[in-house]
């Protein structure tokens, strides 16, 4: 049985050689998101991710290794990104987050303490009260209404915060 942090490491390397293999094909995970934009405003709510890149020739290397090893990574990732504003992602149950932080990397969302515009944010009952108090002041801050500062959220905690001026709330169970 594979390790969670060796299911990780395995992952990460696949990635690194999809990544390699789109460098040589001149494919972009980029344009698959593109396309997948163009393709939601123009389907059905119960088309899924599958059925926009999977069958296509032309989708990159990482978008199918991210979708065959997390389907629902991938499907949150691009959620994501189609949406402008805040984003919570919400689960009771103390769900780890480090695939979708793997998958969040190669869209160039990177953790708060690092700058860049997509920064994100996890929140759980590890944390400190005093962290996570500092954490929720910069979310909640005027600032940051269009997430200019943190444009997402991952949260699992059993306490309630309060989380003010979301756009966009994903809730897991």
């Amino acid at each position: 049985m594979m390790l969670e942090s060796d299911k990780y490491n395995f992952i990460a390397r696949k990635l690194r050689f999809a990544e390699y293999y789109d460098l040589l094909d001149g494919l972009s995970h980029y344009d698959d998101l593109d396309e997948y934009k163009k393709l939601r405003s123009t389907m059905n709510y119960d088309e899924n991710i599958t059925n926009i890149f999977l069958k296509d020739k032309a989708t990159s290397c990482i978008i199918k290794t991210m979708y065959k090893y997390s389907p629902f990574s991938i499907g949150l990732v691009f959620a994501i990104q189609e949406k402008s504003g805040l984003t919570v992602i919400m689960s009771k149950n103390n769900l780890d987050f480090t695939l979708l932080k793997l998958y969040l990397e190669y869209f160039d969302f990177k953790p708060y303490n690092i700058n860049g515009s997509n920064n994100y944010l996890e929140i759980n009952d590890g944390l400190s009260s005093e962290k996570i108090e500092k954490y929720l002041e910069i979310f909640n801050n005027d600032n940051n209404i269009n997430g200019k500062i943190i444009k997402l959220l991952l949260f699992t905690s059993n306490k309630n915060y309060l989380i003010k001026n979301i756009k966009n709330v994903i809730l897991i169970h």
